[in-house]
């Protein structure tokens, strides 16, 4: 998360990001605007969200969220689950909602915008399962 000034007597707005005069801000992405002054690099982008190894059974689920100032609703995820052993149900948002099956030994990998999708749920198809999820922001 880079942090841009304005320097300037006129309100600067790019990527939807508004400067105004002599406003400092630390945002999420890089910007080009030869009118917005790089004050630091810092602090960094972090581009890992989660990476966790999960146990997951029937009627256990485990939970996986993120909020600013990880993500806000301009980031794109790439969420990769895995399952060990054992197959799981994947759910986005909510248990309510339609699942993702996956089998032992397969991987699910795809990228969703944080606006949204701000949770993943899993849990075990038919028994124990064990896994890894990594969670990445892509920008």
């Amino acid at each position: 998360m880079p942090t841009y000034s304005n320097d300037t007597t006129m309100q600067i707005s790019d990527s939807g990001i508004v400067f105004d005069p002599g406003d400092e801000k630390a945002v999420n992405i890089y910007l080009y605007n030869p009118n917005l002054t790089l004050v630091s690099h810092s602090p960094y982008i972090e581009t890992i969200i989660v990476s966790d190894s999960y146990s997951a059974n029937v009627g256990i689920m485990e939970e996986y969220t993120w909020a600013y100032p990880e993500v806000d609703g301009r980031s794109k995820l790439e969420i990769s689950i895995s399952a060990t052993s054992g197959d799981i149900k994947v759910f986005i948002n909510t248990e309510d909602a339609e699942y993702v099956a996956v089998n032992s030994g397969e991987e699910l990998t795809f990228n969703a915008m944080a606006f949204n999708t701000n949770k993943i749920i899993i849990e075990g198809s038919s028994g124990a399962a064990t896994g890894i999820i990594n969670i990445r922001k892509l920008n």
